[in-house]
């Protein structure tokens, strides 16, 4: 049991209140445009001069993601690197992953997840990972020989990794719970797939695949990846993007649409989230020129930008309680401090589906009695709170 320094901080954790998810932009990767725009979430209109973010060198922009830090990351398939943008500004910052570290060759969907930067390479058949705060190279995932031009990448809550495979028309499961020899498994293959690409759990938590090849979106169960069709047969994709539509990067906002990118069409295009029904164009601009990839502005909360609002965002915020600087400080006053806590609490559980829609998620949410634990317990971790001793 643990007794804060401090009193008022139990007394902080037991007066919070639930809050609404924020509006946010949609931010799309433009890959023969070499930059990267922002749509207005709600509308579709663009927001601001484009496009937003280009420079530094960025040559094939495919996957986009913000990272705990607050700031814009995007892969630059054409160089081997990723590169880090100001989220407000999008000005240059640096090569947060210089140029074919650890042996990359072309990435393509980047995430974040455990202090890590997941990066699936389309030309090597892995996925590298780097640590999310230096982007110093860690390792590579080679997925067991399963995969072949890996594209999409997804976690699900339980933090197994889903890799679309582009060339041979499967999704790979990682799971790190299992032994290594036990490791990579293919969760859903066939039934038409064909040159997946962008991949999120939906709201239903079922599991959403975009097939380029095959102009559709394809719906798979989220546990069993058992083919889930629509239509009188039961065997029809999810939704039809159009012929020669050759669509990309798929998410889930939260006004329950879905959103799917289209290479050929230079835009974003809508489907009712429930029925798959196309809703016509979403956001557009020539000068896109193959968009890619895609991506909400973060949750609130979501300190280590791993899509979803849980005990990991306390605990990154404990490691950095009383410092000045971006990671851990959710409210813009550059120090973490218990504010930023609180920002974590008012959104607890919220979660994003494929990095961008905010939605709650489907386990159970715990009573204040025990997120005030896990947080005076990461606290205490962090030696910020002393031990309850008996007398």
């Amino acid at each position: 049991m643990f007794r804060p320094r401090n009193a008022a901080l139990l007394v902080t954790f037991l007066s919070l209140a639930s809050s609404a998810a924020a509006d946010s932009d949609l931010i799309v990767a433009g890959r023969d445009s070499d930059s990267v725009f922002r749509f207005n979430q709600v509308t579709g209109a663009a927001v601001g001069t484009q496009p937003f973010a280009s420079g530094g060198g960025l040559d094939q922009a495919v996957g986009v993601r913000y990272g705990p830090d607050g700031n814009l990351y995007v892969a630059s398939q054409g160089t081997g690197e990723v590169k880090r943008y100001n989220a407000v500004t999008g000005a240059f910052i640096d090569n947060f992953i210089t140029a074919h570290s650890g042996g990359l060759g072309g990435p393509a969907d980047i995430r974040f997840h455990n202090g890590l930067l997941y990066v699936a390479d389309f030309f090597a058949g892995s996925v590298y990972r780097y640590n999310a705060a230096t982007g110093a190279f860690v390792d590579s995932l080679g997925l067991g020989g399963l995969a072949a031009q890996p594209t999409g990448l997804k976690f699900d809550s339980a933090g197994n990794l889903y890799v679309s495979s582009f060339a041979n028309n499967r999704v790979v499961k990682y799971d790190p719970t299992q032994p290594p020899a036990s490791q990579y498994s293919v969760f859903a293959s066939g039934n038409g797939l064909n040159g997946p690409a962008g991949l999120t759990f939906g709201p239903d938590n079922n599991l959403y695949v975009v097939d380029l090849l095959g102009f559709d979106v394809r719906k798979f169960d989220g546990t069993t990846g058992a083919f889930i069709g629509s239509g009188p047969g039961q065997d029809q994709p999810f939704a039809v993007t159009g012929d020669q539509s050759f669509p990309s990067g798929i998410l889930f906002t939260p006004g329950g649409e879905m959103l799917v990118t289209s290479l050929a069409f230079s835009s974003v295009l809508k489907f009712d989230s429930s029925s798959g029904a196309a809703q016509g164009t979403f956001a557009s601009d020539p000068a896109m020129m193959l968009p890619s990839f895609m991506v909400l502005s973060p949750i609130p909360g979501d300190a280590n930008a791993d899509d979803i609002v849980d005990v990991s965002d306390i605990q990154l915020i404990a490691a950095h309680y009383l410092t000045s600087g971006p990671t851990g400080n959710l409210n813009g006053d550059n120090l973490v401090d218990i504010s930023d806590i609180q920002v974590v609490a008012a959104h607890y559980l919220q979660t994003s589906y494929a990095g961008g829609g905010s939605g709650i998620a489907t386990v159970p949410e715990p009573s204040t009695i025990a997120l005030v634990a896990a947080c005076l317990a990461s606290l205490a971790g962090a030696g910020l709170v002393r031990r309850w001793r008996r007398p």
